[in-house]
């Protein structure tokens, strides 16, 4: 007798999936099952999870192309949410402790990170596409 998992609906798997801590985690789940493929396989998951975060879609989704395809919007917001959580990752990092002294003290060595953040993924996302692009042309 072939064992089955039970049908999870698709809003549960989302909700599941913006409680993970990377955008890879979410890339792993997706190749459990058909099921989990399909609903984890939306543009508004990965929006969601950069609004809880904060960001403001606005410019992003001007940014969108209309005539581009489901699988190429899916790959571009799925991108930009990897970058950011990597970004956030790395100022982590850079901010803790051992890395980071407050020359005041008062100082939160955190504080405007997001705006920071936001900005700069924006930028490493830019960078990555022009190189991208200079590498088709080669």
């Amino acid at each position: 007798m072939p064992h089955t998992l039970p049908t999870i609906p698709a809003e549960l798997i989302q909700e599941i999936a913006l409680l993970l801590p990377s955008t890879v985690d979410i890339i792993n789940c997706r190749s459990i099952c058909r099921s989990m493929t399909s609903a984890l396989s939306t543009t508004a998951l990965f929006k969601r999870r950069l609004v809880s975060s904060g960001w403001d879609l606005d410019a992003w989704e001007a940014e969108e192309r209309e005539d581009s395809m489901l699988d190429e919007r899916l790959q571009r917001w799925m991108q930009i949410d990897f970058m950011h959580i990597r970004v956030l990752e790395f100022l982590a990092e850079a901010c803790s402790y051992e890395h980071f002294q407050p020359v005041a003290s008062g100082i939160d060595p955190t504080a405007g990170l997001m705006e920071a953040s936001t900005s700069r993924t924006r930028a490493l996302i830019q960078w990555s596409n022009a190189a991208s692009n200079r590498s088709s042309l080669s």
